[in-house]
């Protein structure tokens, strides 16, 4: 019987333990991200084209007067190019070159531009 109780008790405790940790993560804690690189997207072909960058918008802030597009990691606002692509429009959800191509926050819009 003393076993029966002990198992128990041990048991208990792991489960508790388990629970815990899974189920006090921190919200506010950035996730992983994952980002692929498509096959040759950051080198020199040699067929004689151009690098290409690839860009993804994380993230988008408006405030009263104006709005900050996080690309790639680096924020830009309106006006501002990114090699030959001037930004012309941000949304909320998506951000709008002047050469009509389009980053979309949600999704997994991709976009290649030379370097």
């Amino acid at each position: 019987m003393l076993v029966v109780r002990l198992l128990f008790i041990v048991s208990w405790a792991v489960l508790t333990a388990y629970a815990q940790a899974t189920l006090l993560t921190d919200p506010t804690r950035p996730g992983i991200v994952k980002q692929t690189v498509e096959p040759n997207a950051d080198s020199v072909e040699t067929s004689g084209a151009p690098a290409r960058q690839v860009l993804r918008l994380n993230a988008v802030q408006k405030f009263e007067n104006s709005s900050v597009a996080v690309i790639s990691g680096k924020a830009y606002r309106v006006g501002e190019s990114i090699k030959q692509d001037i930004i012309t429009v941000i949304r909320f959800d998506k951000v709008i070159f002047s050469s009509g191509k389009e980053l979309h926050l949600f999704g997994n819009s991709v976009v290649n531009i030379s370097k």
